[in-house]
């Protein structure tokens, strides 16, 4: 039992970020682009952050507007953002939420990739 809550007590503290906080207001400067696994004909994006200061790459979530503006031009940034960083538990969270920002540059992201079809096979499958 003792070995247990020492275990989950490392994990906790394993598992904690250096941010400013939970939920707490960042403004950073960096690069923001979409996984080239996300990048598909299918549109559907999954926008990562690269800040500039430090190289960390956090996914983007709940940003509705940057999403739209990398899926309306299909171009990448380099952007101020500012936001806040979900709160971490273990490997869940840590992810940055952008409330607003500010363009500094625009590059080309690239043509979509072709997007990988799942074949309908029905109930039960086939032999």
């Amino acid at each position: 039992m003792k070995k247990q809550i020492l275990f989950a007590a490392i994990a906790l503290a394993l598992s904690s970020n250096s941010y400013a906080g939970e939920n707490q207001t960042v403004k950073w400067t960096g690069s923001v682009y979409d996984k080239p696994s996300s990048h598909t004909s299918d549109h559907f994006h999954s926008l990562i952050f690269k800040n500039n200061e430090t190289m960390e790459e956090l996914d983007i979530v709940d940003s509705e507007s940057l999403s739209k503006l990398h899926h309306n031009t299909n171009k990448n940034f380099v952007a101020e953002v500012e936001g806040y960083v979900t709160s971490k538990f273990l490997f869940w969270g840590g992810n940055l939420v952008v409330t607003s920002y500010k363009v500094l540059e625009e590059s080309d992201a690239g043509p979509h990739t072709a997007s990988a079809k799942i074949p309908n096979i029905g109930r039960g499958g086939s032999r």
